[in-house]
């Protein structure tokens, strides 16, 4: 998961208007940035590697806001959602709609 591009490449190819004409967001790149840490171990196992450990060295954000938290985790962990959904897409909104009422939860707002 770890690739290391030129810088003049990424200030070069992947202009706004580079990304704009193959049909992305301009801000594709902060996005996709942003997504990595957000990440989960279950994330991992269906998009990338189905044998994934908790032990992956992606550094993702801690969902619970508590004051007491960690704000960061150095590896993506599980996030605990159901499994038999029928697509990933079902059981991601299970997860926020199971955390609607919590405020210390990041989706919340």
């Amino acid at each position: 998961l770890f690739i290391t591009l030129p810088s003049t490449f990424l200030g070069e190819v992947c202009s706004e208007r580079f990304l704009i004409e193959r049909g992305l967001s301009g801000r594709f790149l902060e996005q996709t940035a942003h997504r990595i840490h957000s990440l989960s171990v279950e994330d991992i196992r269906f998009f990338f590697q189905p044998n994934a450990t908790e032990i992956n060295f992606i550094p993702t954000v801690n969902r619970n806001m508590s004051s007491e938290a960690v704000r960061v985790f150095p590896h993506a962990v599980k996030s605990g959602h159901y499994t038999g959904f029928s697509t990933i897409g079902l059981a991601i909104l299970d997860k926020v709609f199971s955390h609607m009422d919590d405020n210390e939860w990041d989706l919340t707002e």
